[in-house]
């Protein structure tokens, strides 16, 4: 059985990889939302990428972040605290 990743996803992944500088790893404002506090990164702009309509922001990865575990991570994310 073959696995095949493809669309949008892929595609501006693919992008980013293309951008970075070697040693480098940027990516998406949708990564830099579901990983924040788990890295830290810095915004580069917005760049011009095939295949999209508009330009995207590019975020540059600095380092690890101070939280480890989605359990810090939830006051963070305002989620809920479950219980019982």
């Amino acid at each position: 059985m073959d696995h095949t990743g493809v669309g949008d996803t892929t595609n501006l992944a693919s992008r980013m990889e293309s951008l970075a500088r070697p040693g480098r790893t940027l990516v998406s404002a949708n990564t830099v939302r579901l990983a924040s506090g788990f890295f830290e990164f810095k915004s580069l702009g917005e760049v011009e990428v095939k295949g999209k309509s508009n330009p995207q922001e590019v975020f540059e990865l600095i380092k690890a972040g101070a939280i480890a575990t989605r359990i810090e991570a939830a006051p963070a994310k305002r989620l809920t605290p479950v219980c019982g």
